[in-house]
Protein backbone atom coordinates (compact mmCIF):
# COMPACT_ATOMS: atom_id res chain seq x y z
CA UNK A 1 0.00 0.00 0.00
CA UNK A 2 1.44 3.68 -0.74
CA UNK A 3 2.08 5.93 2.02
CA UNK A 4 0.03 8.66 2.45
CA UNK A 5 2.10 11.74 1.05
CA UNK A 6 1.87 14.71 3.94
CA UNK A 7 1.21 18.05 3.25
CA UNK A 8 3.91 20.47 3.15
CA UNK A 9 2.76 22.70 5.44
CA UNK A 10 2.04 20.07 7.97
CA UNK A 11 5.25 18.74 7.45
CA UNK A 12 6.63 22.26 7.73
CA UNK A 13 4.59 22.79 11.07
CA UNK A 14 6.18 19.56 12.66
CA UNK A 15 9.73 20.82 10.98
CA UNK A 16 9.21 24.27 13.12
CA UNK A 17 8.33 22.26 16.21
CA UNK A 18 10.87 19.89 16.03
CA UNK A 19 13.63 22.86 15.80
CA UNK A 20 11.92 24.56 18.96
CA UNK A 21 12.29 21.35 20.55
CA UNK A 22 16.52 21.46 19.53
CA UNK A 23 16.73 25.02 20.66
CA UNK A 24 15.03 24.43 23.98
CA UNK A 25 17.27 21.19 24.51
CA UNK A 26 20.62 22.55 23.45
CA UNK A 27 19.64 25.88 25.69
CA UNK A 28 19.44 23.62 28.52
CA UNK A 29 23.10 21.79 27.68
CA UNK A 30 24.53 25.41 26.73
CA UNK A 31 23.61 26.16 30.51
CA UNK A 32 25.25 23.00 31.70
CA UNK A 33 28.22 23.64 29.96
CA UNK A 34 28.79 27.17 31.01
CA UNK A 35 28.06 26.03 34.54
CA UNK A 36 30.30 23.22 34.36
CA UNK A 37 33.11 26.41 33.16
CA UNK A 38 32.49 28.82 34.86
CA UNK A 39 34.97 28.34 38.27
CA UNK A 40 37.76 28.13 35.37
CA UNK A 41 36.16 31.32 33.00
CA UNK A 42 33.79 33.31 35.05
CA UNK A 43 32.54 35.43 31.97
CA UNK A 44 32.07 32.78 29.96
CA UNK A 45 28.36 32.49 28.35
CA UNK A 46 26.35 30.28 25.87
CA UNK A 47 24.00 30.81 22.33
CA UNK A 48 22.30 28.22 20.56
CA UNK A 49 23.07 28.97 17.46
CA UNK A 50 24.95 31.98 15.88
CA UNK A 51 25.76 33.87 13.09
CA UNK A 52 27.09 31.14 11.08
CA UNK A 53 25.30 28.09 12.60
CA UNK A 54 21.96 27.28 13.46
CA UNK A 55 20.11 25.55 16.82
CA UNK A 56 21.74 22.14 16.29
CA UNK A 57 25.18 24.52 17.64
CA UNK A 58 25.84 25.27 21.37
CA UNK A 59 28.31 28.31 20.81
CA UNK A 60 30.20 29.20 23.94
CA UNK A 61 32.34 32.77 24.15
CA UNK A 62 33.99 34.56 26.46
CA UNK A 63 36.15 37.77 26.42
CA UNK A 64 38.94 36.01 28.99
CA UNK A 65 39.59 33.67 27.37
CA UNK A 66 39.65 35.54 23.69
CA UNK A 67 42.59 38.07 24.80
CA UNK A 68 44.97 35.05 25.75
CA UNK A 69 47.75 34.56 23.62
CA UNK A 70 47.01 31.41 21.19
CA UNK A 71 50.62 31.17 20.09
CA UNK A 72 51.54 31.05 23.81
CA UNK A 73 52.64 27.20 24.10
CA UNK A 74 51.27 27.18 27.47
CA UNK A 75 47.80 28.02 26.49
CA UNK A 76 45.49 25.06 24.71
CA UNK A 77 42.03 26.03 22.76
CA UNK A 78 38.71 24.95 25.00
CA UNK A 79 37.63 23.68 21.92
CA UNK A 80 39.53 20.77 21.39
CA UNK A 81 39.22 20.09 25.30
CA UNK A 82 35.70 19.82 24.58
CA UNK A 83 35.95 17.73 21.73
CA UNK A 84 38.45 15.28 23.37
CA UNK A 85 36.32 14.88 26.80
CA UNK A 86 32.83 15.42 25.80
CA UNK A 87 31.95 15.51 22.45
CA UNK A 88 33.81 12.34 21.27
CA UNK A 89 33.12 9.77 24.16
CA UNK A 90 29.28 11.21 23.43
CA UNK A 91 29.45 10.31 19.56
CA UNK A 92 30.71 6.90 20.80
CA UNK A 93 27.46 6.16 22.25
CA UNK A 94 25.51 7.26 19.17
CA UNK A 95 24.91 10.69 20.98
CA UNK A 96 25.97 14.08 18.74
CA UNK A 97 26.42 17.00 19.63
CA UNK A 98 27.76 19.97 18.31
CA UNK A 99 29.95 22.75 20.49
CA UNK A 100 31.92 25.20 18.86
CA UNK A 101 33.80 28.15 20.17
CA UNK A 102 33.51 31.18 17.20
CA UNK A 103 35.88 32.99 18.22
CA UNK A 104 38.65 31.52 20.16
CA UNK A 105 38.78 30.36 23.63
CA UNK A 106 42.12 30.04 24.66
CA UNK A 107 43.41 28.82 28.42
CA UNK A 108 46.30 28.16 30.63
CA UNK A 109 47.61 24.68 30.77
CA UNK A 110 47.54 24.98 34.19
CA UNK A 111 43.75 25.63 34.57
CA UNK A 112 42.70 22.60 31.62
CA UNK A 113 42.97 20.15 34.10
CA UNK A 114 40.12 21.35 36.18
CA UNK A 115 38.37 22.20 33.04
CA UNK A 116 39.02 19.00 31.87
CA UNK A 117 37.71 17.21 35.33
CA UNK A 118 34.58 19.75 35.30
CA UNK A 119 33.48 18.13 31.93
CA UNK A 120 34.29 14.13 32.87
CA UNK A 121 31.87 15.03 36.10
CA UNK A 122 29.53 16.62 33.73
CA UNK A 123 29.25 13.19 32.08
CA UNK A 124 29.67 11.14 34.91
CA UNK A 125 25.98 13.03 36.04
CA UNK A 126 24.24 13.11 32.97
CA UNK A 127 25.12 9.13 32.50
CA UNK A 128 23.74 8.20 35.94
Amino acid sequence: MAEKRRDFVEVAKEFTQLLKRVYELNEMLGEALVKALKNVLPDIRHSVGWMEAGVECIALFSQTGQRADFFDPDVVSLHSIIEEELVKPLSSQGIELTIDTPFGIYIRKDKAEKVRENLRKLLNREAN
